[in-house]
């Protein structure tokens, strides 16, 4: 009798407990299944967070949404305690979208047509082709410029036209002011001295080349049809507040507009708030600002996501950021900006970006190391591992027209305090010039090379640590760090490389 009295107080014990847990953990779900639903959602969501609950399920049914800039706007968001998923089922979301006007549009563009009924992303067909001759400033007061390019262009050429030159490792677009037969006139508001020469800066190949150069807007337009172009940039912007937790998963993205005057937007931007993220098995397509930016925050994750034709950062968390982790993503032509942007790119205070892949980039697939020209006032560390970065037959073949040049696939430069890159393969990496497998610029420091499988490297060093850092940074006006930090505690070990390995002498 008494055993069973025990076994009773016990069990009703239990439940009790049991319900006393499941009163804190009461989760509200909400479901959204239509774009009426979808434009309320921020309100919603801040309601249901307001309440008893601690956690709030958002499940976004499958079908098409438009999203306005900042749609969902945590800013100043106190919600200790409190838990937030949001989920796709087949969800995909596109920004807001009006008629498009010409525009200075060039290798990261992205308008919508609807000429079918369905949007879907196009970009410019004008491919990249060799100046003529070297560019020449024909009026430094007015800031106008003069390239002979390979064809002759009518009047209208000028009403809408730009043109897109790449240069050392940034490109420009500039708007065209005339056309005189094979001489193009366009407008460059960053002239400046260069090695004694008042000038654009241009491609820095040491001459060996001409500029490249793409034609925007400047022939007459092939066909009708509808076309819409995106006015929202940012989905899910969480800055200044706290929460216990949010999740982001299996929400297809396509498009977004990127606003040149504002390059921090992000799809999804986390800023100055306490808040552990997880982002994973979501997609973003053709999205032209950044995907992901992480600012003054910790506990970031990015895994099993997939990022196709994004044409700046696919991920950046920027120092002051702690315990990231993006692994297991795979980004096909990201980075296609035209500037020095990377794929994924990391300076927190212990990151690991592992078992990653990425084909197809622009300037870099993966970088991390802050600048000699910072103050750096937080620890860089982190493990870069077990990625492959590649590029395909036709983008290996063409990438000397396309790309920028003084780069790595891998690319650190100065400031580190301790990065181990380990069990990398990189291969088929090719450029204008002085595109490395592993890059180690201005005199990067505190760096462990070891156990990478590096080849077929076209046109210059498999790994380079540059050993000209120390003598060249001694002179530099804007260094914030002293001269004993430039090329130091640095290790190759143990990997498997067809081509140069070149560091500074020991």
């Amino acid at each position: 009798m008494t055993a069973r009295i025990i076994r009773f107080f016990i069990a009703w014990s239990f439940l009790l407990v049991s319900s006393v847990c499941l009163a804190h953990e009461e989760t509200v779900h909400i479901r959204v299944s239509d774009q009426d639903a979808f434009a309320r959602l921020d309100e919603t969501v801040r309601e249901a967070l307001q309440g008893s609950p601690t956690s709030v399920d958002v499940l976004i049914d499958s079908g098409v949404y438009y999203y306005h800039d900042r749609h969902l706007d945590f800013q100043g968001l106190s919600a200790d305690g409190k838990r937030l998923s949001i989920r796709g089922n087949g969800a995909v979301l596109y920004p807001d979208v009006e008629p498009v006007h010409a525009g200075p549009f060039d290798v990261n563009a992205c308008v919508y047509t609807d000429s079918c009924g369905i949007l879907s992303p196009v970009y410019a067909p004008e491919p990249m082709r060799k100046a003529r001759f070297l560019v020449r400033v024909v009026s430094r007061r007015h800031k106008i410029c003069r390239l002979k390019i390979s064809e002759e262009l009518g009047d209208y050429a000028v009403q809408n036209g730009y043109i897109y030159l790449t240069q050392w490792f940034r490109g420009r677009t500039y708007k065209i002011t005339a056309v005189k037969g094979r001489y193009v006139y366009f407008h460059a508001d960053d002239l400046n001295w260069v090695r004694l020469l008042y000038n654009v800066n241009l491609d820095f190949t040491f001459s060996l080349d001409w500029p490249r150069y793409r034609l925007i807007n400047c022939h007459e337009p092939a066909g009708a049809g509808s076309q819409k172009q995106a006015v929202a940039s940012t989905f899910l912007s969480f800055s200044h507040g706290q929460m216990d937790s949010l999740s982001l998963s299996g929400i297809r993205f396509i498009g977004s507009r990127h606003d040149s005057m504002d390059e921090n937007n992000a799809v999804v931007l986390i800023d100055s708030a306490r808040v552990p993220t997880r982002i994973r098995d979501c997609r973003f397509e053709h999205i032209r600002n950044d995907c992901i930016r992480i600012r003054h925050a910790e506990a970031v994750s990015v895994t099993g996501c997939s990022f196709d034709h994004c044409y700046r950062y696919c991920f950046f968390a920027e120092e002051g950021v702690s315990d990231i982790i993006v692994a297991d993503n795979d980004a096909v032509s990201c980075g296609l900006c035209g500037d020095n942007v990377f794929v994924f790119r990391c300076c927190a205070d212990g990151f690991r970006i592992c078992g990653n892949t990425v084909s197809d980039f622009g300037y870099s697939a993966i970088s991390t190391g802050l600048h000699y020209s910072i103050v750096k006032t937080s620890p860089v560390r982190g493990l870069i591992a077990d990625n492959e970065i590649f590029q395909t037959a036709d983008y290996f073949r063409d990438a000397p027209m396309n790309l920028l040049m003084d780069s790595g696939a891998i690319y650190v430069t100065t400031q580190n305090d301790s990065l181990v890159i380990r069990d990398n393969y990189i291969h088929d990496i090719n450029g204008p010039t002085y595109n490395r497998g592993i890059f180690a610029d201005d005199g990067a420091s505190h760096l462990r090379i070891v156990g990478n499988r590096i080849e077929r490297i076209q046109n210059y060093n498999a790994i380079d640590i540059d050993p000209r850092s120390s003598w060249k940074l001694k002179w530099r006006r804007h260094r914030k760090i002293p001269i004993s930090e430039i090329n130091v505690g640095n290790s190759i070990s143990g990997n498997t490389v067809s081509g140069r390995i070149r560091m500074p002498a020991q």
